[in-house]
């Protein structure tokens, strides 16, 4: 199975946590065991959320989420990732009591989401967020770990991004099919990735076909399409200079 691609009942994962209980999930598990990884979906139908980080990246509050009650055995440092290929992942922590105490957006890999530094105590009870910080829906995968991540160099984060974005392309083809329009994000941070690590013969083939994909979802005129088109020369640098790519997907 894909990673974070199917809408399975969610299990949540750690030697040291236990999932508790879990409110407005598409189907409610009878019981949660202990796995490394948690497996959810986001519908229409999840819950709203709203928090003044939230609020600044789209005002409109069409932010969902679910929302699961986590303890730790033994009190300690915890971090937690939160992965999607469908939506733009965002965590929040809040104590029992609702106090939010820790929210990141973007703090892992892409737009994938990381807790970190977590101080969590046993014997108490904290609410965990899955959320989708646009609106957006689909399955995704959580992970808390004891300890603090592991530090990527400069070059293995490089490596990581192109990497998942070659992921998202795959599992967003596998489920959705080749014409899904959320396909466009991917293949066209993936060319800018590629670019940016001086591997731009491989940028080519990607950017000619999200030109191809682009006319198949918009058609010929509309704004995705010409973003795209403008992103093929640049990425023929495989043949000649790139300067005035990352001002020109900035640009967008």
């Amino acid at each position: 199975m894909l990673e974070g691609t199917s809408p399975n009942p969610m299990f949540l994962s750690s030697a040291a946590l236990l999932i508790l209980g879990c409110v407005q999930a598409p189907q409610a598990p009878k019981g949660l065991p202990i796995n490394p990884w948690l497996q959810g979906y986001l519908l229409s139908s999840s819950t709203k959320v709203e928090t003044e980080a939230l609020k600044e990246l789209s005002p409109n509050n069409n932010h969902l989420g679910q929302q699961f009650s986590v303890q730790v055995k033994a009190s300690g440092n915890f971090h937690i990732d939160l992965r999607s290929y469908y939506f733009d992942a965002d965590l929040i922590l809040r104590d029992s009591e609702g106090k939010i105490l820790a929210e990141n957006d973007d703090g892992w890999i892409h737009t994938h989401s990381r807790l970190e530094n977590l101080n969590l105590e046993s014997g108490k009870t904290y609410q965990l967020w899955i959320c989708s910080a646009h609106g957006d829906t689909g399955a995704f995968e959580v992970i808390c770990r004891p300890g603090s991540p592991i530090r990527l160099t400069p070059k293995e984060q490089a490596i990581k991004l192109i990497e998942d974005r070659f992921k998202a392309i795959e599992v967003l083809e596998s489920n959705e099919g080749a014409d899904s329009p959320r396909l466009a994000g991917p293949l066209r941070t993936l060319v800018f990735y590629l670019w940016r690590n001086c591997r731009s013969k491989e940028a080519v083939p990607i950017a000619e076909r999200a030109v191809a994909h682009s006319k198949l979802i918009n058609g010929e005129k509309h704004a995705e399409t010409t973003f795209a088109v403008l992103l093929a020369p640049f990425t023929e640098g495989a043949r000649g200079d790139l300067v005035g790519l990352p001002e020109l997907v900035h640009a967008f």
